[in-house]
């Protein structure tokens, strides 16, 4: 029954997951200011449309921030650790009954958690991008994400022949805190 589980886990995770990264980066690109126009802004839109524009006639933006994306993405991280539980108890025996405060603090985490991977990729994604073709077509969806984080690198460290180092610093800085959200997981787990 292990193995089900690991293959159902994997299935919803992979499905949950790939949403909630299109919804978190509608998010951040709002965030930052990136612009739809591109390939990559206008398949985000498409693909998260359907969920978004119905909340946001519910829910405001408040101080310049997408509110209604970001609580599309949380009900989503929501859903899928709530499926993940039924399939620990359905198919392992597992008795788990997390509280429902633990379980939306636990989302809350897991999305700041997927947030992080998130802007990873982007890092990673744009230093490729950098190196092979300067002049594709994702650059411009992803330069003004990453330049705002790489300034405070940028003002600390000189460039070394050109190359700038701010991206392994702060992908050094991301890597910290996902090791410090780790750390969280189970210390919500037991007191909530």
């Amino acid at each position: 029954m292990r193995t089900l589980f690991d293959i159902a886990s994997l299935i919803v995770q992979t499905f949950f997951g790939l949403f909630l990264f299109v919804l978190l980066a509608r998010f951040w690109m709002q965030v930052f200011r990136a612009g739809f126009r591109n390939p990559v802004g206008s398949m985000v839109l498409s693909l998260s449309d359907w969920m978004v524009l119905p909340t946001r006639r519910v829910v405001p933006q408040f101080a310049g921030l997408d509110i209604s994306t970001a609580l599309c993405a949380w009900v989503v991280e929501i859903v899928q650790l709530y499926v993940l539980v039924l399939l620990q108890e359905q198919l392992l025996g597992a008795s788990i009954e997390p509280s429902v405060l633990a379980m939306l603090t636990l989302a809350l985490l897991e999305l700041v958690r997927s947030s992080v991977y998130l802007l990873i990729g982007i890092v990673l994604l744009h230093v490729l991008v950098g190196w092979i073709n300067p002049d594709s077509n994702i650059g411009p969806a992803l330069r003004p994400i990453v330049r705002p984080l790489y300034r405070p690198f940028q003002r600390l460290l000189p460039t070394m022949r050109g190359v700038d180092l701010s991206p392994i610093f702060l992908l050094l800085v991301l890597y910290i805190a996902l090791i410090i959200l780790a750390s969280l997981h189970p210390v919500i787990l037991t007191n909530l």
